[in-house]
Order: C-alpha cells, then structure tokens, then sequence
C-alpha cells in the first residue's frame, strides 16, 4: 500500500477507496470495534469535493486511515497532491 510518510519513516495516513456508503460504515465500524480510535464519522466533506464521503480512524500507531467514495465520478488515479494520498481500491461491498 502507498502512503504518505512522515520524517520518522512512520505512516503518516492512508487512504483506501470504498465501492460505496455502506461500505464506508461498515469499514469505520469495523476500525472501531478492532480498537482503532474515531477521527471522524462517515459522511461528506464538501471541502475535498462535492461527491467526497469518507470516514477516518486512527490505528493503534496513531496512523489515519482513510477510506472514502466519490459516488458516480471516477476518482482521479491520485487524490489532492498536496495531501499526498493514494487512492486505492480496498472495500468491497
């Protein structure tokens, strides 16, 4: 998986691409009971794009993971580059 490093070589945040909203539930429900932490709900963020719904948890490094879903549109091959995250095909529903 590529994701964005920070200086200590530690993953900084990784973002997985979900096949739809259930699946985004279903993945930040999942994060939580295996003891990840919450660092945001599902649901839009309008401020990445208008179709942008994505869920973030905090794994036991204090790593974010991302997943999100773009709804119709085709995501582009990378997402905004000044956040330097992968996109990645990763939830299935």
């Amino acid at each position: 998986m590529d994701c964005e490093k920070d200086q200590a070589g530690a993953a900084d945040s990784c973002a997985l691409r979900a096949s739809g909203k259930e699946a985004m539930h279903q993945f930040h429900s999942a994060a939580l009971k295996a003891g990840a932490k919450d660092n945001g709900p599902p649901g839009f963020r309008r401020q990445y794009g208008d179709d942008y719904y994505v869920a973030f948890v905090l794994d036991f490094d204090g790593n974010n993971i991302e997943a999100c879903y773009f709804g119709e549109k085709a995501p582009p091959e990378r997402a905004d580059p000044q956040r330097g995250i992968w996109m990645m095909e990763a939830l299935k529903a």
